[in-house]
C-alpha cells in the first residue's frame, strides 16, 4: 500500500459536508481490508461515514488512472 490509504491521509480528505457534518468514523485502507474483508484485493483508500448519510468512499487518483479508481471504488462497495 502506498501513503495515500494511511489513517492520516483519510483524516485530511474526509472534510465536513453540507447537511452531514463532519466524519463520524473514518477507515483507511488497511482497516477496511480487515473490515470488509479485502485482504490482497483492490479497495479504495479511505472509507468515512456520516451522522447524516450513508458511508461514502474515497480514492484518490491521477487524471489518467480514472479506470483504475472506478475499479477500486466497485470493490470497495
Amino acid at each position: 500500500m502506498t501513503i495515500e490509504g494511511t489513517k492520516e491521509n483519510c483524516q485530511k480528505w474526509a472534510i465536513s459536508i453540507p447537511e452531514g457534518g463532519t466524519a463520524e468514523l473514518i477507515f483507511s485502507s488497511d482497516e477496511l481490508a480487515n473490515e470488509l474483508d479485502l485482504h490482497n484485493k483492490t479497495r479504495c483508500d479511505c472509507m468515512t461515514h456520516y451522522q447524516n448519510c450513508p458511508w461514502i468512499v474515497i480514492e484518490k487518483k491521477p487524471a489518467g488512472k480514472i479506470t483504475n479508481t472506478v475499479e477500486q471504488i466497485k470493490a470497495t462497495i
